[in-house]
């Protein structure tokens, strides 16, 4: 039980890397995996793992909000 913790908490520290790296460059798919590496340890460990399929739900409904906020620019065609 205690690498599977250690295991989360590699996987959370590496989502919030990622996470940060893709707002500063205004990469969406690096958003979005760093999001996905934060919430499914996160729900894991509070809600349950039958809920781990609304980990990517969550992240998609993160970057539409960014998007809003102007915090991620969509590109342009």
């Amino acid at each position: 039980m205690i690498l599977l913790n250690i295991f989360f908490l590699i996987l959370v520290i590496a989502g919030l890397f990622l996470f940060a790296h893709g707002l500063s460059t205004n990469g969406k798919l690096s958003v979005l995996f760093g999001s996905l590496f934060v919430l499914v340890p996160l729900v894991w460990l509070t809600i349950g793992n039958e809920f781990i399929a609304l980990a990517p739900i969550l992240a998609l409904v993160i970057i539409y909000v960014l998007q809003r906020k102007s915090v991620i620019k969509p590109k342009e065609v």
